[in-house]
């Protein structure tokens, strides 16, 4: 089933669009042996990768390398590709996420597909079921790497049993909290916490008065899709069942309800929120908010706008209902199904998922690398509150449930949410609504789960 929310929240710098063709080799480094082999700690050795001295273009749509990923990519990467590719060009190229979809179709159908596309998690079942990705699992089975990925991230690539891609970053969201302000008010924040107990404190940690709050227990506090499906799951209920709706049950009904009574509890109307924090940073950072609900980028606003209370931040155990949770995003890397030399955009793609590759590129914002080997050697990654968000996902991550035609079907749903929160409708009502404008859909498109 698919993503209700994205996972590519890049500053505005970093969606621009950019075109590029590297083709002089940078200065080799040691480390080159292993990046060449494409070999992982975690997995079985990789078979010999393909070399040819014949001239090949790989283009390549992704938003372009950014901070200590830029220098890799230049340094390190591209060398290594052209040590087996000599005379190879990587030509990159960025449409912009809202454009992405609507070029990829167009290049497939005029026959000038990329060999390399980056995608957020919530299309895999278009970039599979229109035709545009080419599916890997042949290519992962030689590769030998599999196992080495976090379930919880791979899932993310998964539809209609076949992987459509392979992961670059994970956002696995948790509830963060600050210690030094719940040691503050004797508030203790336990492994064991309830969902019910995750609003209950929440409550106590909200400081102020009737008519302003000076911290928010809990933030954010108005809708929030993601959790609101963890919630759903937790729960024990699906997005749908049968081919057919199912959030509207009792378990997205308590879901969306225990959020809608934390938020009365919090921030009922009238009431006027804590100042906002500068441009860039959180109520988190700032000390207006006592817990948070994000993936790690949140811990790297503090690093960033606090870095003396990154000490303090704070990584429980997903709350729990008949199950724990922590729902999985991911941005991934596809081959396109009808590009040329895509034999020889599998090299590279198996560069750029090297253990040492998906530790440069995710620790400038914290995010998780998708693989076991990269998050047990990356420096970053032993900080007390990342090695908890690293044991969530590997004990409880679950990819975000996908569904076909995400575009239809997840304006009705959102719109739900709002409507609760504004009070124009019941949850149940809402749901229900939202879940009769799902059924034609799903219909339509012969849904199946």
């Amino acid at each position: 089933m698919q993503y209700l929310e994205q996972t590519h929240h890049w500053p505005a710098s970093h969606r621009r669009t950019r075109r590029a063709v590297i083709g002089g080799a940078g200065p080799l480094v040691a480390a080159l042996a292993a990046l060449a082999t494409a070999c992982g700690t975690g997995g079985q050795p990789a078979a010999r990768p393909v070399r040819s001295d014949a001239p090949v273009s790989v283009e390549f749509w992704v938003d372009p390398p950014q901070d200590e990923f830029q220098q890799y990519w230049e340094t390190k990467l591209v060398p290594a590709f052209k040590e087996q590719f000599p005379r190879a060009t990587i030509e990159l190229s960025w449409p912009g996420w809202n454009d992405l979809e609507t070029k990829l179709i167009t290049a497939n159908v005029g026959g000038a597909m990329p060999q390399l596309f980056r995608m957020g998690a919530s299309f895999v079942p278009n970039a599979a079921d229109s035709g545009l990705a080419l599916p890997l699992d042949d290519h992962v089975r030689q590769w030998g790497q599999r196992k080495d990925f976090f379930d919880g991230s791979w899932e993310t690539v998964t539809w209609r049993g076949k992987a459509w891609g392979i992961p670059q970053l994970t956002a696995n969201r948790l509830w963060v909290y600050r210690k030094d302000l719940t040691d503050e008010i004797g508030l203790s924040i336990p492994d064991t916490w309830t969902w019910e107990q995750q609003a209950d404190l929440a409550r106590q940690a909200t400081r102020g008065d009737a008519e302003q709050v000076t911290r928010l227990g809990a933030s954010p506090v108005d809708t929030n899709s993601h959790e609101w499906q963890v919630m759903l799951r937790a729960a024990g209920g699906r997005l749908t069942k049968g081919g057919k709706p199912a959030f509207q049950e009792a378990e997205g009904q308590w879901a969306l309800q225990t959020q809608l009574d934390r938020r009365n509890a919090l921030l009922p109307p009238g009431r006027r929120p804590p100042p906002a924090p500068p441009s860039g940073s959180s109520l988190f950072a700032t000390g207006g908010a006592a817990m948070i609900y994000g993936n790690m980028n949140v811990a790297k606003v503090v690093q960033r706008f606090a870095p003396d209370k990154l000490q303090y931040v704070t990584v429980p155990l997903p709350p729990q209902k008949s199950k724990r949770l922590t729902g999985t995003n991911t941005d991934w890397i596809a081959v396109g199904k009808s590009a040329k030399a895509q034999d020889v955009a599998w090299e590279l793609l198996k560069l750029i998922g090297t253990p040492e590759a998906l530790v440069v590129f995710n620790e400038s914002r914290f995010f998780l690398p998708p693989r076991k080997s990269a998050a047990q050697q990356a420096a970053y990654m032993q900080l007390p509150f990342m090695k908890r968000a690293a044991e969530a996902l590997e004990r409880y991550g679950a990819a975000m449930a996908l569904v076909p035609s995400y575009a239809r079907v997840n304006p009705p749903l959102e719109e739900a949410l709002k409507q609760a929160f504004a009070g124009t409708k019941s949850p149940r009502q809402a749901l229900e609504d939202a879940a009769a404008e799902w059924r034609p859909i799903l219909q339509e498109v012969k849904w199946d789960d």
